[in-house]
């Protein structure tokens, strides 16, 4: 895994020096620049967070391997062994385009593929991938890159869901009660005006316009047909030229020239706007009507719904809002969601019973939270994980044991190298940190009354055993190159 796909999927990159970035951390809701990566003179390039994510859960929100972390693959050695830089890693030139947030996924299917076969998967690569897990724009109702279908009568409150959800995407906020994944949104909006409508909406909401730097909202917009050629190579533009990673469009059988009755209509949707967003891991959200009879679902064609991944019904009961899943062709975990709609301090919608709204996520982390306090080891079996929970009284699915056991295997071997190498830059750390401080007093004392740590004579380093070069070996990260060359020819 080179540097450069990394930085790719995360928000914000910023340069902070030679091989060193700052992003908005992947596995938290990041207002800041709290993640670093870097890499020096060792093999693996480092991934932090200031905030505390853990390292298996940083891998796990970048859909990351511990191995590819390695600045060449190839290699085979331990990454526990410390080894000396024999010489300087090349400088990584950074896109410019990397510095503001790449929406794209990893996808399979490249634009513009002109080969014989177009669409040819690489099967090895699409083996090697670690197993599929559900990443979420807005859980547990948006999932990345999905086509979703959001559709209820008239007046039931489709565009204010829709809004907020919008802005709290854009703006890195919570909604329902989960945090969101930081995204730009492109909201295209037929129905509702922007001065009497949507301003009240968002300020009532709580957003100021400095928080939606990533919303672009398009009001009653001149464009082409997303049924035909142009207007679906229109759409395709915008979403490329800024970076698109949500397109919400507010109502869909607006946004058509053919008849919504009809089947062709929605193919050719598909054939120009569906299918490339899809392709490019772009999530969609449209919002669209029912007819008078709202249990035959959307108005339309039999074909309008065969291209969504979810398709959600929105209707009112009891004072709440009910949203339920009513297709799906994508593993879903909740069906129904009971939704109410407050108004203080701020307009939101908030879940009933958040609490019950876990995602699989959550639950491995607490199921390794348990395993881990009753010290079952690491790489514990299947079999052996499966009774230990049971034990402690819970009932876990196949699928989510197989990723618990995955998720263990995975932390016991990145953390461990992970903490040696803290260990070994906390001891050169502390055997500096007197001289660093002193380095006046230090530089003047007469070497025979000072006990220094640092060579007091010249050995060639191939002739040195390896823990004195563990122990010697400089400079450690953060430390200028020409302070350690003064020290090792000065004393």
């Amino acid at each position: 895994m080179i540097v450069t796909k990394i930085l790719g999927r995360l928000q914000q990159v910023k340069p902070n020096g030679e091989n060193k970035w700052t992003a908005q951390c992947p596995a938290h809701d990041d207002h800041t620049h709290s993640f670093s990566v870097s890499f020096g003179e060792s093999d693996i390039i480092n991934l932090r967070c200031q905030a505390g994510c853990t390292f298996p859960k940083i891998l796990m929100s970048l859909n990351l391997k511990g191995s590819d972390l390695y600045l060449d693959t190839t290699l085979t050695k331990s990454p526990t062994k410390k080894t000396s830089a024999l010489s300087e890693p090349p400088a990584i030139s950074l896109p410019s385009s990397m510095a503001v947030s790449n929406p794209n996924l990893t996808t399979f299917r490249k634009p513009g593929d002109t080969s014989d076969l177009p669409g040819l998967l690489n099967l090895h690569e699409l083996f090697n991938k670690p197993p599929y897990t559900p990443k979420w724009l807005a859980y547990p109702f948006l999932e990345e890159g999905r086509l979703v279908s959001l559709y209820g009568p008239a007046k039931v409150g489709k565009s204010l869901f829709a809004l907020e959800l919008a802005a709290s995407i854009a703006s890195g906020r919570d909604f329902l009660g989960f945090p969101t994944k930081k995204s730009r949104v492109l909201y295209i909006d037929y129905e509702n005006h922007p001065y009497s409508d949507i301003r009240p909406r968002l300020e009532a909401m709580g957003f100021k316009p400095d928080e939606l730097t990533n919303l672009f909202y398009l009001s009653f917009p001149d464009l082409q047909a997303l049924d035909s050629p142009a207007g679906g190579k229109k759409l395709h533009d915008m979403v490329k030229n800024h970076e698109i990673e949500l397109v919400i469009v507010d109502t869909i059988s607006r946004a058509i020239d053919g008849k919504e009755n009809e089947n062709d209509t929605w193919l050719e949707f598909y054939k120009h706007t569906g299918k490339i967003l899809k392709r490019d891991g772009i999530t969609f959200l449209r919002l669209d009507h029912t007819g008078k009879d709202t249990s035959k679902g959307p108005r339309g064609g039999s074909a309008k719904e065969g291209d969504v991944d979810a398709s959600w019904s929105i209707t009112k009961k009891n004072g709440k809002i009910l949203l339920k899943c009513e297709q799906e062709r994508m593993p879903v975990e909740h069906h129904e969601l009971i939704i109410s709609v407050e108004k203080s301090p701020f307009l939101c919608h908030k879940l009933e019973d958040s609490k019950s709204f876990e995602s699989d996520e959550q639950r491995i982390n607490k199921f390794a939270k348990d395993l881990d306090d009753i010290d079952l080891p690491s790489d514990a079996t299947s079999k052996e994980t499966g009774a230990t929970i049971r034990q402690l009284g819970h009932t876990i699915s196949s699928k989510l044991l197989q990723e618990l056991v995955r998720y263990r295997k995975l932390s016991m071997s990145v953390e461990e190298p992970t903490e040696n190498l803290d260990s070994w830059e906390d001891e050169l750390d502390d055997l500096y940190k007197e001289p660093m401080d002193n380095l006046d007093s230090w530089e003047y004392r007469p070497s025979d009354s000072y006990d220094s740590p640092i060579l007091t004579q010249s050995t060639p380093d191939e002739e040195r055993t390896e823990e004195e070069l563990m122990e010697y070996q400089g400079p450690y990260e953060g430390e200028p190159a020409d302070w350690w060359n003064y020290q090792s020819t000065s004393v």
